[in-house]
């Protein structure tokens, strides 16, 4: 139980690196064009992450483990197209 509070600070480093792996041009401005015949959109999708960041908290505060296979099966983004909501990819 000691070990706790070293390995939720070291879970919260690993998730901050991966965060910040990119540059922040590359993070913010994903240029689409959209799939969906009806749509056609072309510009710069929405970014929407994987999994929940208060879920992860909540899990490594009470469940070590499953907080951290939590964090490794849910870290990534989603992309999605603004005007019809349709997930052009996932990173």
């Amino acid at each position: 139980m000691a070990f706790l509070p070293l390995i939720i600070l070291i879970s919260v480093v690993v998730l901050i690196f991966r965060a910040n792996r990119r540059s922040p041009k590359e993070r913010e401005s994903t240029e689409i064009i959209c799939p969906n015949v009806n749509c056609g959109y072309k510009g710069v999708a929405n970014k929407e992450s994987r999994g929940s960041w208060i879920a992860a908290f909540i899990l490594l505060c009470l469940f070590v483990l499953p907080g951290l296979i939590y964090i490794i099966f849910f870290q990534g983004f989603r992309v999605k197209c603004p005007k019809c909501n349709l997930q052009v990819s996932s990173d």
